[in-house]
């Protein structure tokens, strides 16, 4: 196989990190490639949908897997993420809740939403999901922070 001519498909994926009162909102969720489907902890997180710019994304995600509406403030950091079955490219975003009434958890792989300390966040760190759940985590708490520009959608389907 010629490697220069291999083009790298990748999943694309925005999540958030949502601190109120000095507690950060986690999920968590079975492990899908875990024959035992043990729960793990993770940012809120998923999928950009075709015409979704990564903040709307962020913002759906959020709202399906934690019950809570946010508002993203910055970028921490943007991951590419090589698994063995696939890549990743995550934007991960600070975020402010915009209400703070929990609605349902609408995604079904979700089995709870969570605040915890940064401090029980550390002190549970086998149980984070891998891939950029704790590379995340650690440039939050690094206190990086990237403006929204950072990161733009830029639409030639609606704006040839």
């Amino acid at each position: 196989m010629d490697m220069m001519n291999t083009h790298v498909k990748v999943n694309v994926i925005a999540g958030g990190i949502v601190e109120k009162d000095g507690k950060i909102l986690v999920v968590r969720e079975p492990l899908k490639l875990d024959p035992t489907k043990r729960l793990v902890i993770t940012q809120p997180s998923g999928h950009v949908e075709e015409g979704e710019s990564f903040e709307e994304a962020l913002v759906r995600e959020t709202m399906e897997e934690s019950g809570y509406k946010v508002r993203p403030t910055a970028v921490v950091g943007v991951y590419l993420q090589r698994m063995p079955t696939y890549n990743s490219i995550r934007v991960t975003y600070a975020c402010e809740l915009v209400d703070d009434k929990q609605q349902p958890i609408t995604d079904e792989h979700v089995m709870e939403a969570v605040w915890m300390t940064p401090e029980e966040l550390k002190q549970r760190r086998g149980e984070y999901r891998p891939g950029a759940t704790a590379v995340g985590f650690d440039d939050y708490f690094a206190g990086k922070r990237f403006p929204l520009e950072a990161v733009r959608f830029i639409d030639h389907l609606q704006n040839p």
